[in-house]
Parts: structure tokens; C-alpha cells; sequence
């Protein structure tokens, strides 16, 4: 059950332990969770026509989990479908931040992880997550800032022998 794999208010959570789970996370087979999840899930929509707001917690949760895009993507909604039934918002949040930081979407990343601080601003594990998010997002731009630099040089480089080569 999702409940026993979740672990929202660990003391000391840091971004370098969380960073580490992710990697352990990342490395589980998620299919048996997702089938149940989405049993469960169809079962409800037959019966109703609606899924509670746990069940799409729980299914949003084991598709955010998945190595897939696709599935983390279609995960994302159901959480958020959860978020809309007011169910479990800041896990919901949580892990919506953590599916697009999964999927390298940072902004959308650091937003929903803001959502989530909103509710429970003392929730170590999204304060980790939230630290985790901006250092990726420093990294990348130190990367962006390096790869335009460098094109740069090379652009003024070619530039340069072209002009060269036509006073010649």
C-alpha cells in the first residue's frame, strides 16, 4: 500500500539523503503497485463514474514513481484531480514536484513544491526537495551559461579566420 512507501516528515531530511533515495527509488520496478493502483482505479470509474480521492492519490503516486513519461505525466493529473477533491494536498503537491523534478521540468517543479510548502511550511522532506530543485536549477543554468559562452567563442573564432581568409 502507498501509505507504508511514504516518508513526507523525516527529521534531518537533507538534500544530499533525499537526492540518494531518489536514486533508490528510481531504481524499483513499479509495475505491480501501478497494476494494483490502476485495478482499483477502473473499478471505481465502472462503479461511479468518479475515483475517490485516495484512489487517484494512490494511483497518481505509482505512476509518478514509474521510469516512464508518459506515466509520471498521466500520474501528475491524477494528483492533481486529488489536489481538486481537497485529498492529502500537500502530498499530492509533493509529489507532483517530485515527478517534474524527475522529469526535468524545474519550473513546474519548484511550483508545485511552493504549493506544497504553502499547506506545511516545516515539512522537512519538500524543504529538501525544494533545496534539491534550486541546485538543480543553479547547475543547469551554470551549464546554459557555459554552453552559450562557448558557442560564443567559437562563433567569434569563426568569425574571426573568416574575415582573415577574405582580406587574404
Amino acid at each position: 500500500l502507498v501509505s507504508s512507501s511514504l516518508s513526507l516528515s523525516f527529521p534531518g531530511m537533507t538534500s544530499h539523503r533525499l537526492q540518494e533515495q531518489l536514486s533508490e527509488e528510481a531504481s524499483l520496478d513499479m509495475s505491480a503497485e501501478i497494476a494494483r493502483a490502476r485495478r482499483v482505479y477502473e473499478a471505481e470509474m465502472r462503479q461511479g463514474g468518479e475515483a475517490t480521492g485516495q484512489t487517484l492519490f494512490e494511483f497518481g503516486w505509482a505512476l509518478t514513481m514509474s521510469r516512464t513519461t508518459s506515466l509520471m505525466k498521466a500520474g501528475i493529473g491524477h494528483l492533481q484531480s486529488a489536489v481538486k477533491q481537497e485529498f492529502n494536498v500537500r502530498d499530492c503537491f509533493y509529489y507532483i514536484a517530485l515527478a517534474y523534478y524527475r522529469l526535468g521540468e524545474y519550473g513546474d517543479a519548484r511550483q508545485a513544491i511552493e504549493q506544497a510548502l504553502d499547506v506545511d511550511p516545516e515539512n522537512r522532506q519538500a524543504l529538501s526537495l525544494r533545496e534539491l530543485i534550486a541546485e538543480k536549477t543553479r547547475r543547469d543554468g551554470l551549464i546554459g551559461v557555459g554552453m552559450t559562452a562557448g558557442a560564443a567563442l567559437v562563433g567569434g573564432i569563426l568569425v574571426a579566420a573568416l574575415m582573415r581568409s577574405r582580406r587574404r
